[in-house]
């Protein structure tokens, strides 16, 4: 258990924790490997073909689409089974699914990326988020790359300094923002500087931001990774079932572990959804995959 019952009770009490050296390093290498696959090194974009990039040249940042990824290992750390369980303690359910899973990559030079203080649940959620039990949804910043003070390292706000702050819909950040009247806040941002591999785990109602970049060269490299429980229709970012016809996650679900499907919302061994019929219908679609715990189950 690489996230003890200590971070969580951080967790619960501040609204963040930071996992310094999550990934182990063979896990670590395989990401970075795998994350490059969709983006350019920072020698790539700034030397050897930057005219394959414009628009990266253009923003200095780009976000891939929430999803699943050719190659193993990025998906593995979404499914990550630490990261599954420290999900599920603090969520109070076993019930729970991956809701986002999103590549980042910052370039420096290119723009600063300084924010303010921002919610992020606009896209997450229908309603007003509630941050307790079943209510809560869980995301996670897991950095590929080293985060120094030179490359933009997160700002977040302890739950203990921001309790009666309200937010302004029109801006998504505090109430009465302003320079002045906030900057005792913005003095007490934790900022999330540690090693590749290291993490951050929020919440919905956890006040923070991206930093100024001050280095003029390199990157930051990050995976946004989000989990909820199953049971709540209003929220979530999106439904899986629009990218099934993708190769990415045709890959992944034939590949997967039971376990592994259901938590993008794939009918578990012994669902009612399962008949005999639909076991052979389901093993034509994907070819491939282990269908003999949906089999197994029938007979119980």
């Amino acid at each position: 258990m690489r996230i003890s019952d200590g971070d969580l009770s951080f967790f619960l009490e501040h609204g963040y924790v930071v996992i310094e050296g999550f990934l182990s390093p063979s896990e670590l290498k395989a990401a970075q490997e795998n994350f490059h696959r969709y983006y350019p090194t920072a020698e790539e974009f700034e030397y050897a073909a930057p005219h394959r990039y414009k628009h990266l040249q253009q923003w200095g940042h780009d976000c891939e689409a929430p999803g699943f990824f050719l190659g193993n290992a990025l998906n593995d750390v979404a499914m990550h089974p630490d990261l599954v369980d420290f999900a599920r303690r603090a969520i109070g359910t076993d019930d729970v699914v991956l809701e986002q899973s999103q590549l980042m990559a910052k370039y420096a030079g290119k723009a600063d990326f300084d924010q303010r203080m921002h919610l992020d649940f606009g896209d997450h959620t229908l309603v007003y988020p509630r941050d307790d039990n079943t209510y809560r949804t869980l995301p996670v910043i897991l950095y590929y790359s080293d985060v120094t003070e030179e490359f933009g390292p997160t700002g977040v706000l302890s739950h203990t300094v921001t309790k009666d702050e309200r937010l302004d819909y029109d801006t998504w950040t505090f109430s009465g923002h302003d320079e002045t009247n906030k900057r005792h806040l913005y003095a007490q941002e934790r900022r999330v500087v540690v090693p590749a591999g290291s993490l951050l785990v929020y919440g919905m109602l956890s006040w923070h931001r991206g930093t100024a970049f001050r280095a003029t060269s390199g990157a930051r490299f990050a995976h946004f990774i989000t989990y909820r429980a199953a049971t709540h229709g209003w929220l979530g970012r999106k439904g899986w079932a629009g990218d099934a016809p993708e190769r990415e996650l045709t890959e992944f679900i034939t590949r997967a572990t039971p376990e592994q499907r259901s938590l993008i919302g794939f009918p578990a061994p012994g669902d009612p959804y399962w008949t005999e019929e639909m076991v052979q219908r389901v093993s034509e679609r994907y070819r491939g995959m282990d269908v003999e715990p949906y089999r197994a189950a029938l007979a119980k």
